[in-house]
């Protein structure tokens, strides 16, 4: 989800989602609307301060300093996709869905964006909108194993073996590491 100039932090979905269940495992964070007022001396890097929030486990700061981020500046398409994976994260996934096609309307080649609106489109039970994103994220960043992944999650939902199979092996191919690929595979061939 970079953007510009690359110095503007932006996390992906995968890394929210993980940090976000470990947070909830350990105690409950405050829903989005009960936020805590905004921290005056982050108002120059409001995006910035919102990804490191996160990093933290801070959560409910993330929002507030994104939602500062947006009020300032309602052209920062890193602030919308970092509030939308923070309401990913909280399970409000139309209201991340909203902030994502903000995002994208701001900075349509990005490809992180078309994954995370993929992310929430399949969340949603919309399987062939969310492969298009994914395949909009793959022609943009051939390398992004995840979307490979996820799209072949889709096409699995949909009954397509053969094109789940062919995205998780080319999702290993780009990252042999990848435990859901891997998984997937085993679980499609039979191997389970």
């Amino acid at each position: 989800m970079r953007q510009g100039t690359g110095a503007a932090f932006c996390l992906t979905v995968s890394v929210l989602v993980a940090v976000a269940t470990a947070v909830a495992q350990q105690a409950p964070e405050p829903s989005p609307s009960l936020a805590p007022p905004h921290d005056p001396d982050h108002a120059d890097k409001a995006a910035t301060w919102c990804a490191l929030h996160v990093g933290r486990r801070e959560l409910a700061h993330a929002i507030s300093d994104c939602n500062y981020a947006i009020a300032a500046n309602p052209n920062n398409a890193v602030a919308f996709a970092n509030r939308g994976t923070l309401y990913l994260t909280y399970g409000d996934t139309k209201q991340a869905l909203s902030d994502f096609e903000k995002a994208l309307e701001l900075a349509p080649s990005d490809a992180n964006n078309h994954y995370n609106r993929g992310v929430a489109r399949g969340l949603l039970g919309q399987p062939n909108a969310a492969i298009a994103d994914y395949t909009e994220a793959i022609r943009l960043s051939p390398n992004l194993a995840i979307a490979h992944h996820n799209r072949g999650r889709e096409h699995e939902d949909n009954g397509d073996r053969a094109k789940a199979l062919a995205d998780y092996e080319r999702a290993l191919t780009i990252d042999p590491n990848l435990k859901p690929s891997q998984r997937s595979i085993k679980r499609l061939r039979g191997d389970l």
